[in-house]
């Protein structure tokens, strides 16, 4: 397939959590034993994608950094430390540093079954690599679900607010022109950038990641460690 590099957001402010008494950034908050962002770091890295772009905000970017080098050398990283005003300004600094490669993005709070993103690859083998993937997910636990609307091939026709089957679950495989386009204007946030690029005719598939958590809030942990105890990891 063609050349893939992994992208990492992990660029927020992790303000809930902070309310929440907690003392470390987000990305770093022990989920089942592990920080939060070492769960998407491990899907890369059984993916085989050791090329990573990732995104910090200042204040967590260094605790971040000296764990992702430590805990994985294989990782060669593209660190940006960076206080963006949105999650589409995340997203678009990441894509601009991809250098003419399409890039699986993930957020730092995603967690996802062990080889998701190995097979999400294997998928978009048989795609041109003009074709943007959206990671969907039947399990809705989220304030403000973004919604993917798909036909009967599988193709995203739409994302937003209205109800169906599927949201999208934190997981993006963007194709090298989704830079050029995201530049034509300032998009409020990221869903708003995804909406364009099908607006605009941008060819979209879904990839069912199967039960896919969002680890937004404190309270969230509870049932993404329950989730996490299900996995079959190594010893």
């Amino acid at each position: 397939m063609n050349r893939v590099r992994a992208g990492l957001i992990a660029a927020g402010t992790g303000s809930r959590f902070r309310d929440a008494g907690f003392r470390q950034p987000k990305p770093m908050i022990n989920v089942a034993g592990k920080p939060l962002m070492g769960w998407a770091l491990s899907q890369f890295q059984a993916a085989g994608l050791n090329s990573l772009i990732a995104i910090f905000n200042t204040k967590n970017c260094e605790a971040c950094s000296s764990y992702l080098s430590a805990s994985f050398p294989q990782i060669e990283a593209d660190i940006r430390c960076l206080d963006t005003a949105s999650s589409f300004e995340s997203f678009l600094n990441v894509l601009s540093r991809a250098e003419g490669a399409r890039l699986l993005i993930t957020t730092t709070d995603s967690i996802y079954a062990p080889g998701t993103l190995a097979r999400l690859l294997k998928f978009a083998d048989s795609l041109n690599e003009d074709e943007m993937i959206l990671g969907v997910t039947d399990f809705i636990d989220d304030e403000k679900p973004l919604y993917a609307i798909m036909d009967d091939t599988g193709c995203i026709t739409r994302v937003g607010e209205e109800p169906a089957h599927y949201v999208t679950s934190g997981v993006y495989l963007m194709p090298p022109a989704a830079y050029q386009a995201g530049k034509t204007e300032n998009f409020p946030a990221l869903r708003k950038f995804l909406a364009f690029l099908l607006e605009n005719g941008v060819k979209c598939r879904g990839f069912d990641m199967g039960k896919s958590v969002d680890v937004d809030r404190p309270e969230d942990m509870g049932e993404a460690e329950r989730f996490i105890s299900t996995f079959k990891l190594p010893s």
